[in-house]
């Protein structure tokens, strides 16, 4: 089926672009997504999946995320086969070295936990595996309109008088009348072509896991460890339906590579990680490790996504800046985006706290 062509052309293949041109093309609009090394191959290929539904409600976030964990149930039903399910969800305190005895006889976590206690349930809490989300929706855009996604390297975005004419791809200019910035972390270059806001990328590291003996149920933990010299790290632990367990944590300010294809994780982080696993329950301690990884979370300059139209370029958007939270505000991302792009406004939930004109390098 073919879509209209408005000549939106995405930049990035991340969870955030990928929603973008399915609600296109939800709308009947296809677009071309630019992606660098494959679709999901970035922080939304190495990221948990881990959603929540009121725990941004103490900023500005709270109404996207509301709004976005509820969308992420529909897309469940539409989308069925990327293992979202709802999930408890309990914050604990592992301090290294303790010997406490486990406060919860038959539980998986029977390591030396204390303050055990429940942060989430099923009514609020919940997960899904981003990678296979973000391939199903922009596999959903392909064959609902013709979306198409073209492998290079986004060099540029020619303006002429003000306008956006043409996106620069490895060299070779493709036409274009709208370009949305979405390439987490790497969004920054934008500011280059676009005079758009500035985006970081902190790294964050995980390792999947496969228990060799023992289930693990729906029962995300939070924690704080404690190490033997005092120090605080928070590992996050989410178990998947696929009988495996992600972990990670371990987060540092290694500078961002040029490519996304050379982000590379650490043996320290590695052993750190394992050691968690091993030291909180009995079922993770010999388990394999599946994948070890690292990946970069991208970071506004005042900590708040970046959404919406970037000030002096007609034609040019941002869709970027979630931090942690990417995948978690991915459906409503690309819903507000596709909404401006077609309409040009969005009603469903008001958009000034991310628009990118509250930064003054946005001229």
């Amino acid at each position: 089926m073919s879509g209209t062509d408005l000549g939106i052309v995405v930049c990035g293949g991340g969870i955030i672009g990928c929603s973008i041109a399915y609600h296109l093309a939800k709308k009947g609009v296809k677009c071309t997504v630019i992606e660098r090394n494959g679709i999901a191959s970035a922080a939304s290929g190495k990221a948990g999946g881990f959603l929540a539904r009121n725990w941004c409600d103490n900023n500005a976030v709270g109404d996207l995320a509301r709004l976005s964990f509820d969308m992420h149930a529909e897309l469940a039903k539409k989308l069925p086969n990327c293992d979202y399910r709802r999930m408890d969800t309990l914050s604990a305190l592992i301090k290294e070295g303790a010997h406490h005895k486990a406060n919860d006889a038959g539980s998986w976590l029977d390591g030396p936990l204390t303050k055990k206690h429940s942060i989430g349930t099923q009514q609020d809490t919940a997960q899904v595996h981003p990678y296979k989300l973000t391939h199903a929706m922009i596999n959903e855009a392909k064959q609902r309109v013709g979306t198409t996604v073209l492998q290079g390297t986004v060099k540029g975005v020619q303006v002429d008088n003000g306008t956006v004419t043409a996106v620069d791809v490895d060299g070779n200019m493709l036409t274009a009348k709208v370009v949305i910035i979405s390439l987490g972390p790497w969004s920054g270059l934008a500011v280059g072509w676009l005079k758009s806001p500035s985006v970081i990328g902190l790294r964050a590291h995980s390792i999947v896991l496969r228990p060799v003996e023992g289930t693990v149920p729906a029962e995300s933990v939070f924690l704080d460890h404690i190490s033997k010299a005092g120090k605080h790290t928070d590992p996050e632990v989410y178990p998947r339906p696929d009988g495996t367990v992600y972990l990670c944590g371990a987060n540092d300010e290694e500078p961002l590579p040029p490519n996304p294809a050379d982000v590379v994780t650490t043996p320290e982080a590695q052993e750190y990680l394992q050691n968690i696993a091993s030291s909180i329950s009995t079922v993770l301690h010999n388990a394999a490790v599946e994948h070890n990884q690292a990946c970069y979370l991208p970071l506004s300059d005042d900590g708040l996504p970046i959404i919406g139209p970037i000030p002096g370029v007609e034609g040019a958007f941002m869709a970027t800046g979630h931090y942690c939270w990417g995948i978690l505000n991915a459906p409503v991302t690309g819903h507000i985006i596709a909404d401006i792009v077609t309409s040009g406004h969005c009603d469903l939930v008001d958009i000034t706290p991310f628009l990118p004109g509250r930064f003054k390098t946005s001229k």
